[in-house]
């Protein structure tokens, strides 16, 4: 069930802790990952691929829902959003 797009999309969208469980694959299905991140915690996108911790839409729909999910994005976009806020 942890490969299974349509189960792990469900899942996510009721809760998104259970992205921790999703297969490496799916932490790199961008639609996946903006649903986990809307239902997680700050942690959340710890769990997604490094490619989805350096798009910019993943990343801001995450920090909106908790900023301390910025710890979990890209270093590059790490530095752009802490430095926009200056």
């Amino acid at each position: 069930m942890q490969s299974n797009r349509e189960v792990v999309l469900d899942v996510v969208k009721q809760n998104g802790y259970a992205f921790e469980f999703a297969s490496k694959e799916l932490r790199n299905d961008k639609e996946i990952v903006l649903e986990a991140v809307k239902h997680g915690s700050c942690s959340t996108l710890e769990y997604a691929s490094e490619r989805l911790k350096d798009d910019e839409d993943v990343v801001l729909t995450a920090i909106k829902v908790n900023s301390y999910a910025l710890g979990y994005a890209s270093k590059r976009l790490q530095e752009k959003f802490k430095n926009s806020k200056n």
